[in-house]
């Protein structure tokens, strides 16, 4: 990307204009709508409970509004789970403690963490999200708060979160950091929702901007996606509802099979009685490539893995079922996921500290003034996961931990410069432990 911003087609940013998110096709949204959220039942140490959950409920309808927009949402009820990443639980959380142990700046009010998961590649999906706000250097308020200050507007701040939640991205950003433009300079953007920092009560309402990106990530509008279209990677079933593009409820069966609930055609008369190409195989009546991941390889979907397992999150890898009876290799702990169990690395993950190429999952461990930890490429379509920022490395660019989340501050609340390093892979014997992510 040049050094001067370009506009979009769009004014708004979702997170595929990204700056680490290069080559990625279509929007990314929730895959398959109502978007789910929990509140966990602590709740705000400033507001009865009754009020914070009204609060919290207005400021993700808000969001369904838009007489263009197909958004639709389930509140799942209040939890005890505390706001904890690639738990697959979808939970909004106020911290009133520990903030700054979490490695948030303190300036920071909110912070979104949307994860994400791909089926190729190259369209990505939200598969998860958390939002945390800050109890600990805010008050919160049901209506009021004060721009620029520490009393801030539940309703309003919920809002603009719960933006992040969905997928849109901050339409401008201090200094233009992650391409976007420079929200000192240029004040295009100032009483959207999505701006950047606090200013009020405003916040609670959705300006053209805003509604221009739900829309854009999630059309619909009554008539249906017959007249909206779906995004890439979906198609239009005869109900008018976006379905995965690969899916037999709207491309059918061959004779002889049946499509199941999940989409997918087995039964007789399919690959069972005549076989598959070369290099696919016959999986639940349907010809699929051969699955050749084995545990801890990376990959990008269950399809790559022969155990048919695959994680979404910061790392992407093989893995499988474990229990106390059937415990995991050597290098592997068994580590409970919702109901499940499966098996995850002990170390050489996506960030963790490393010595040489060999000490990691991904085969390469980089070098940078904050100390040598584990990386993978990104650009080209490979966007890095939530987390993680894609910076500029020797002849490549590699993933590196930065500051969580969306951070979204106070004015005058600046977030961790994070990413300003340049990073070089480890010239160590290049042995590659795991497959490369394809592209």
């Amino acid at each position: 990307m040049l050094g001067l911003w370009t506009a979009p087609a769009h004014a708004f940013r979702t997170t595929q204009d990204s700056e680490s998110a290069v080559g990625i096709e279509g929007p990314v949204a929730w895959f398959e709508p109502p978007v789910p959220y929990e509140l966990n039942e602590a709740g705000s140490d400033d507001l009865s409970f009754d009020v914070l959950s009204a609060a919290v409920m207005r400021g993700f309808n808000r969001w369904t509004e838009p007489a263009c927009s197909g958004l639709r949402l389930e509140y799942l009820g209040t939890t005890t789970r505390s706001a904890i990443r690639r738990d697959e639980q979808p939970t909004v959380a106020w911290v009133e403690r520990g903030w700054s142990d979490l490695g948030y700046p303190a300036g920071a009010i909110g912070v979104t963490t949307p994860q994400y998961g791909s089926r190729d590649g190259r369209t990505w999906f939200i598969t998860e999200a958390d939002m945390e706000m800050n109890g600990v250097n805010f008050r919160w308020v049901e209506n009021g708060g004060v721009p620029g200050g520490t009393t801030v507007d539940v309703e309003g701040i919920v809002t603009h979160e719960a933006g992040h939640w969905f997928g849109v991205l901050h339409p401008c950003e201090a200094r233009g950091q992650d391409g976007a433009p420079d929200c000192l300079t240029d004040h295009t953007w100032d009483a959207t929702t999505m701006f950047p920092a606090y200013v009020g009560e405003e916040q609670r309402s959705l300006e053209q901007d805003d509604i221009d990106a739900i829309c854009f990530l999630y059309p619909g509008g009554g008539g249906g996606c017959e007249e909206t279209g779906c995004p890439a990677g979906q198609t239009c079933s005869a109900d008018g509802t976006c379905v995965p593009a690969a899916d037999c409820r709207t491309t059918g069966c061959p004779a002889g099979q049946t499509c199941g609930a999940d989409g997918i055609c087995t039964g007789g008369g399919g690959c069972e009685v005549t076989g598959c190409p070369p290099g696919q195989s016959c999986i639940d009546g349907a010809c699929r490539v051969t699955p050749t991941g084995t545990l801890g390889d990376y990959c990008s979907s269950n399809a790559a893995c022969a155990s048919g397992l695959c994680t979404l999150g910061a790392d992407m890898f093989c893995t499988q079922f474990c229990a106390t009876a059937d415990p995991c290799p050597d290098g592997f702990r068994c580590t409970s996921i919702g109901t499940n169990s499966v098996c995850e690395p002990t170390e050489g993950r996506l960030g963790d500290v490393c010595t040489d190429n060999g000490d990691c999952l991904s085969g390469q461990c980089a070098a940078s003034s904050d100390g040598n930890f584990c990386t993978r490429e990104c650009g080209s379509g490979v966007a890095c996961p939530d987390g993680f920022g894609c910076v500029a490395g020797s002849g490549t660019r590699l993933c590196k931990p930065e500051d969580d989340g969306c951070g979204c501050s106070a004015p005058g609340a600046r977030r961790g410069a994070g990413v300003g390093v340049l990073l070089a892979l480890l010239a160590l014997a290049a042995v590659w432990l795991v497959r490369r992510r394809p592209r």
